[in-house]
């Protein structure tokens, strides 16, 4: 059906239609649409690419339904920030991310849990720019995946659009599990 898009008027509105920060860009509501804050008229250029990830959230949450919580909170937004071509971790640089990753400073490799935290930030929770290098890290895997096979990556998307279980179509798609292909990740 018709994608509902929300311009708020002020950043007041935006909180309280969307459940987000006053300082969030963007958000999504998994029934009532995708909603943008005004913020963005501070930044025209970045206006399309928000709307790319907020849409790439809508998308996934209407084909799950129910199984989108499944995702872990590193695919969500990981795959979000892929297809807007950063937007989410304009902050944190590649290189800057791959820093952080030889520190040892990256996200946990979680098979499932909660989308929408980031409480599954691990060792990046606190840091400055957290989110941004959360979002960057896991945009980067998620390109790492798509190299490794780019039609078993996209047999995994199909197959979670239909409702398989996070854990089982990775497991399919990339013979594995997420801790053994991060590692795998962190060594490229």
């Amino acid at each position: 059906k018709p994608v509902a898009v929300y311009v708020c008027h002020t950043k007041l509105g935006f909180a309280k239609l969307s459940g987000q920060k006053e300082s969030v860009r963007g958000g999504v509501h998994p029934t009532q649409g995708l909603f943008l804050n005004p913020i963005l008229l501070e930044r025209p250029a970045s206006i399309a690419p928000v709307l790319v990830h907020e849409l790439s959230h809508l998308h996934m949450n209407q084909q799950r339904r129910m199984n989108f919580v499944d995702y872990p909170a590193w695919f969500n937004e990981g795959l979000a920030t892929f297809v807007a071509d950063g937007s989410g971790a304009e902050a944190v640089s590649e290189n800057e991310a791959k820093g952080q990753i030889a520190a040892g400073k990256i996200f946990p490799p979680y098979q499932s849990g909660s989308r929408l935290s980031l409480d599954q930030t691990g060792p990046l929770l606190g840091m400055a720019n957290g989110p941004h290098l959360f979002y960057r890290q896991g945009m980067m895997f998620i390109s790492f995946l798509k190299r490794q096979d780019e039609k078993r990556f996209k047999q995994f998307l199909l197959d979670l659009q239909d409702g398989e279980i996070f854990s089982n179509a990775f497991g399919r798609a990339f013979d594995g599990d997420v801790e053994a292909l991060q590692k795998q990740f962190i060594a490229s």
